[in-house]
């Protein structure tokens, strides 16, 4: 294209100006841009654009001017590390039980004619008090009838044995009746005859005397059938009458008078009052620790809290014995204390809920700290200079929320952290606020 196809030739006789039309140059020089750009690669007007934009970028961007940060410091609290003996307390929580407990049941069958005075729910019994009367009449009609067939068979016996010696009689006389015949009949004075009745004679008395000596021994062997009927008679009619093992409460009544029962049947229990005891359970980890210590579990001094109406009651106990077998569902074992006696005490009962307390073993050289200065099971951080450091330990016991450890590397007097916080760690800074 030439430059004359932009230029109109000017007209004859007319100024430059007016002979040039401008719209129409401006077209054609947009007709010409459109024709080069068609010309150019589109990857290139990309590349071309995205340039000039990072140049815009680039000179319009703020300036960043750098900021100094300042270390925090992390306030916490602190426990001074100081090494000596201790000897923590368990506290468990256990139950009161009696120190025997009898449930008593009806050793006879008939109707309840009385109960004793003190046969109701909660009452104080002393040992041989009445509970219970079974009608008796039937047990005593069988004793009284037992005695007198004894009796018979007594009468019995002296009859046999009265006949016995007076067979006796018979046979010591036929004994020298034979004797006497022997020395006659050798001097020739009797004939054999006399002598053979005479030893006749004599061995009927033995057979007789023989038969009487079994009479005796049958006699007296139903004898003894028969005071063995008496004793058992005379037991039945005692067993009618239920009387109380021991002094102790009454509860669990399900017997009451002019009711029928029969052998076996539930009457009431009986809890002694005189000897109570708190039963508890401690876990294989405390029991193996006294074990571990060398002492013994029996003898330890216990004490026992009962909370009633907001006003605790204190008592002293014993540990008497420990179970004979590991409970299954705690896998821990029952320890029994005896209570100390207190005859003018009787507001505590069988079932109540007590908190036990007493020694735990005992820990030579050791820091005593919250559990949670602890931190991964075996390290504490100590402050030197306003900045923590990690201390390897070794937790030896338990008391509560503290620990026990033994920890070498700790110095005496040393402040122990016992603030938990997010950015906890070795170097940190930190300002003790205790």
């Amino acid at each position: 294209m030439k430059h004359e196809d932009f230029v109109k030739k000017p007209e004859s006789g007319g100024s430059l100006a007016s002979r040039i039309d401008w719209r129409d140059y401006l077209a054609r020089g947009t007709e010409m841009a459109l024709m080069l750009a068609r010309k150019v690669p589109t990857g290139a007007w990309v590349l071309f654009g995205a340039y000039v934009i990072y140049k815009v970028l680039v000179a319009t961007a703020p300036t960043i001017e750098p900021v100094e940060v300042n270390e925090r410091s992390w306030p916490i609290t602190v426990i001074t590390a100081e090494y000596g003996d201790a000897q923590p307390e368990i506290m468990l929580f256990g139950q009161i039980v009696a120190g025997r407990e009898v449930e008593m049941r009806a050793l006879v069958s008939g109707q309840l004619v009385d109960v004793g005075p003190n046969f109701h729910e909660g009452g104080l019994v002393v040992k041989g008090e009445l509970l219970v009367q079974i009608d008796p009449f039937e047990y005593q009609a069988a004793l009284d009838e037992a005695i007198a067939r004894r009796r018979e068979a007594r009468a019995r016996l002296k009859s046999e044995q009265d006949s016995l010696a007076t067979e006796g009689l018979q046979l010591d006389l036929g004994q020298r009746d034979y004797e006497r015949a022997i020395r006659l009949h050798e001097k020739g004075t009797v004939s054999r005859k006399f002598l053979d009745d005479s030893e006749l004679a004599l061995a009927r008395a033995k057979q007789s005397a023989t038969l009487l000596e079994n009479r005796i021994e049958m006699e007296s062997a139903r004898l003894q059938q028969h005071d063995v009927a008496v004793r058992r008679a005379r037991r039945d009619l005692e067993q009618a009458s239920l009387r109380a093992p021991f002094d102790g409460f009454v509860g669990q009544i399900s017997a009451e008078l002019g009711k029928r029962v029969g052998v076996n049947d539930r009457i009431a229990m009986v809890s002694e009052s005189k000897q109570f005891e708190a039963r508890f359970n401690v876990t294989d980890a405390q029991y193996g620790r006294i074990l571990d210590s060398g002492e013994d579990m029996v003898g330890r001094r216990v004490s026992v809290t009962w909370k009633v109406g907001g006003r605790p009651l204190e008592y002293t106990a014993t540990i008497e014995r420990v179970g004979a077998q590991i409970d299954a569902q705690s896998g821990g074992i029952d320890v029994y204390a005896i209570l100390d006696d207190k005859p003018d005490d009787r507001a505590i009962r069988p079932g109540a809920f007590v908190e036990i307390r007493f020694p735990d073993r005992k820990y030579m050289n050791v820091v005593q700290v919250p559990e949670a200065a602890l931190f991964g099971g075996k390290v504490v951080y100590a402050v030197v200079d306003e900045r923590l450091v990690a201390r390897p330990v070794k937790v030896v016991g338990y008391a509560g929320d503290s620990i026990f450890i033994d920890g070498e590397t700790l110095e005496e007097g040393e402040p122990i952290l016992t603030t938990r916080f997010a950015e906890i760690g070795e170097g940190v800074l930190v300002t003790i606020r205790n």
